[in-house]
């Protein structure tokens, strides 16, 4: 193995949550893994919380959902986003009834990785996968995720994992995956169910053309139509999936994880008279309060007082549903509305501290042990006593970050020379040079983490766009915040193809993620202890340079005068001082009609040399203008122009009985626009005219 090859999936995560994906290298957590399944099976309600950066998403996606899913249950993690019910529908389809055409994409990742597989039977499959060294970049690769880069149809649903990557992971098996299949195949007919049955004899290539099949497509999109009725609210929704699927399903049980719920406080949120623009973007508070209510219909099977929608509250319960809340401890003492209906939580609660000493060295030296090296005594002792609060917690993302650079700097070299022959004495070593002397200890390593990424960057101007990405993901209060994608690519005078590659760059460096949920693609920092550091360079770059400050204000003039702008006023539209500014930094900006529009007023208001005023004015030629300034002169009024100046010979014309012709001041304003662009030394006088007129 090369070391490039195996830089690509590294034994640690950094800042990046654990998946299921990352099961075999989940480490430290053997006890709290196996105590928070306990309670999961042993309550309806479960609530696991921890401080930031316990690590309560790896524990969840790395333990509890694979653990589960070998036990029968078919877990959901739910994240609130901007609506929290329709997430919950949304994830909770995605996982429960991936679309054929997912599988299908998955079994062809398989055959693409392994061109032997299309001989193959399934359970010969499952042999030569579990086989597969850990270090193999197709261990991982063959059970990830599905996203929209995989097949476009699949865009909506976002990342999708199908049965048949939980079948490849082992966490269900074929007759689970085979009754699966066979309950969307059914379609209401039992015979459909039993023909053609799946089991570890049939060919892999048999299996795909059933999951391709006409036949099967349009049983799924039959069932899917019972599955998601119109209403939004959670009850009907769960009560027609346990009703329609789980009776197709034998033993089908739901676990909903409802993951870093803490959000459900933080962002929706009242902001009262004391909105400020960082949190003017939140969504709608009241979804808190809706959202309370329906997973209150689905606990209990009944509101109390009321009904929702004015629609009454079916009877019952949903007893094959059970549900696991998962937050910052921070935030318990707010989970009063769930206690009203659910005042057992109290009863059922995980707490997860910090990494032990103890588990801290399992998650340091167990990854590098399967990837074929280790670390010095002195060294792993090291990170462990630079690390250690209290005298006996470690903080797992720290840990990780310092044993994924570690790896960076080291490891991947000595895991790509490692024999297996090696006895162990000759198991390749980072010794306590490279963490200590290289790389500057534990402090050294974190504090470099964003700067070493920025420092990165081809140009100042790339790191300063870069922040400017990052910050509207931190609120007013310092913490972390959702946004759209969109609504960081797509900014007044923002550059759109370099903003998507700069913020493509910080999701490959994992210092933000992108959830694709609901139609959209929300962006997040990956933890909260990168805020600081963000905040730290922010105030640096944004605030100790004067030049920028000026191009942020210049710009902020520049959006203010745009939105109002008629295309009317000739003087006046921009200070001098913005005009100034922008003028030198332009080639930065993306230039809009208006803008372009308002920068060559500026430049004929403020007397700029010709050069600069004819640059503006070719500026608004290319950028397209506004038709109803850019017309013809006897158009202008009417706004169905056709050319963007008058000719040469047409201003001859109009000069030519100036002195007896009525215009508009828009009509003007035109005429000494043309002027200009066909400026020379002879027109001085006619360009010294019709700006005294657009002055009157």
């Amino acid at each position: 193995m090369s070391a490039a090859g195996c830089s690509t999936y590294k034994p640690y995560k950094g800042t990046a949550s654990y998946q299921a994906e990352d099961a075999e290298l989940f480490f430290g957590r053997r006890v709290d893994a196996e105590q928070l399944l306990a309670r999961v099976l042993s309550a309806r309600l479960t609530l696991l919380h921890a401080q930031s950066g316990a690590g309560k998403t790896s524990l969840v996606n790395a333990t509890v959902i694979p653990g589960l899913e070998r036990r029968g249950w078919t877990p959901v993690r739910i994240l609130p986003h901007t609506d929290p019910m329709a997430s919950a529908r949304t994830a909770t389809l995605g996982t429960v009834l991936p679309p054929p055409e997912a599988e299908v994409a998955a079994i062809d990742r398989v055959l693409s990785a392994l061109p032997a597989a299309s001989e193959m039977t399934i359970s010969e499959l499952l042999h030569v996968y579990d086989s597969l060294d850990i270090r193999d970049l197709r261990k991982r690769s063959l059970i990830a995720p599905l996203g929209a880069s995989h097949r476009r149809s699949l865009s909506e649903w976002g990342d999708l994992v199908p049965q048949f990557c939980r079948l490849l992971r082992s966490t269900i098996d074929v007759d689970a995956f085979a009754s699966h299949i066979a309950a969307v195949r059914q379609g209401g007919d039992a015979a459909l169910a039993t023909g053609n049955a799946i089991d570890g004899s049939t060919s892999l290539t048999t299996l795909r053309e059933l999951l391709d099949s006409e036949h099967l497509a349009i049983q799924y999109k039959t069932l899917l139509a019972y599955l998601d009725p119109p209403s939004k609210r959670l009850w009907p929704f769960l009560e027609n999936l346990i009703q329609v699927y789980g009776e197709r399903r034998p033993r089908f049980a739901l676990l909903l994880v409802f993951d870093q719920f803490e959000e459900m406080f933080t962002r929706f949120v009242d902001p009262g008279t004391a909105a400020v623009l960082s949190i003017a973007d939140l969504p709608d508070w009241r979804l808190r309060y809706q959202f309370f209510e329906e997973l209150q219909e689905v606990y209990c099977g009944r509101l109390p007082a009321s009904t929702i929608d004015g629609q009454p509250s079916p009877g019952g319960e949903l007893p094959s549903i059970r549900f696991l809340i998962s937050m910052r401890s921070e935030y318990i003492a707010q989970l009063g509305s769930i206690r009203e209906f659910a005042p057992e939580i109290d009863q059922s609660v995980f707490h997860l501290q910090l990494l032990s000493k103890e588990g801290a060295l399992d998650a340091i030296q167990e990854p590098a042990r399967l990837y074929g090296y280790r670390y010095g005594k002195e060294c792993y002792e090291r990170i462990i006593e630079d690390l250690t609060k209290e005298e006996r917690f470690v903080e797992p993302t720290h840990l990780s970050l310092i044993c994924e650079k570690l790896w960076d700097e080291a490891g991947c070299e000595r895991s790509a020379n490692a024999s297996p022959a090696d006895v162990d004495g000759g198991i390749p070593e980072i010794g306590l040079d490279i963490y200590e002397t290289r790389l500057k200890g534990a402090k050294g390593i974190l504090r470099a983490f964003l700067r070493d990424y920025l420092d990165g960057l081809r140009d100042a101007d790339e790191r300063t766009e870069s922040l400017e990405l990052l910050e509207p993901l931190i609120t007013g209060t310092g913490t972390r915040n959702i946004v759209e994608r969109s609504q960081l690519i797509d900014v007044p005078f923002g550059k759109t193809e370099r903003r998507k590659r700069l913020l493509q760059g910080l999701v490959n460096r994992t210092i933000v993620r992108i959830e694709i949920r609901l139609g959209g693609d929300f962006v997040e920092i990956t933890h909260e202890f990168l805020i600081s550091s963000i905040q730290e360079v922010m105030q640096e770059v944004f605030f100790a340079n004067v030049e920028y400050q000026r191009l942020r204000a210049a710009l902020q003039a520049l959006r203010t005068l745009g939105s109002t702008y008629a295309g009317t006023d000739i003087e006046g539209t921009l200070p001098e001082h913005s005009f100034t500014t922008l003028h030198q930094n332009r080639e930065k900006i993306e230039w809009t009609p208006t803008a372009t529009d308002l920068m060559f007023r500026a430049s004929i208001c403020y007397g700029r040399d010709r050069e600069t005023i004819s640059a503006w004015s070719r500026a608004f030629a290319e950028t397209g203008g506004d038709a109803d300034v850019l017309a013809v002169l006897s158009r202008v009024e009417r706004g169905d122009a056709t050319r963007d100046i008058l000719s040469a010979e047409e201003l001859r014309k109009l000069n030519a009985v100036r002195q007896t012709t009525d215009l508009t001041p828009k009509q003007t304003a035109f005429v000494l626009r043309s002027q200009l662009a066909h400026g020379t030394p002879a027109s001085e006088v006619d360009i010294r005219y019709w700006s005294m007129r657009a002055k009157a």
